[in-house]
């Protein structure tokens, strides 16, 4: 599902295609984010054009060290922006450098 809202034009379709899509979420507990960003690999890398990912978190996950070591191994052709919402955020994640 994520995959048909990559590399879109803006349009007021698109908007409300997007904003459905956003309305549907449901927490379920827990910050799983290594599938997330092992999704990413799956998106075709730009020659001229690094990926862009911003990741929004609002809690810890259990698994900080794999999380962190694929980030930096996507360093070569992913810029990622991490922002932690709240008080329970895993600060050593959102701080990786």
């Amino acid at each position: 599902m994520l995959n048909s809202f990559l590399c879109r034009q803006y349009s007021q379709e698109t908007l409300n295609a997007a904003s459905a899509w956003v309305s549907a979420l449901r927490a379920e507990g827990g910050t799983e984010l290594l599938p997330a960003l092992q999704a990413v690999l799956n998106w075709p890398v730009s020659a001229s054009h690094p990926r862009q990912l911003l990741v929004l978190t609002d809690g810890a996950v259990s698994n900080t060290d794999e999380v962190t070591a694929l980030a930096k191994n996507l360093a070569g052709s992913t810029r990622i922006f991490a922002f932690g919402i709240g008080n329970c955020v895993d600060r050593n994640l959102v701080n990786v450098r």
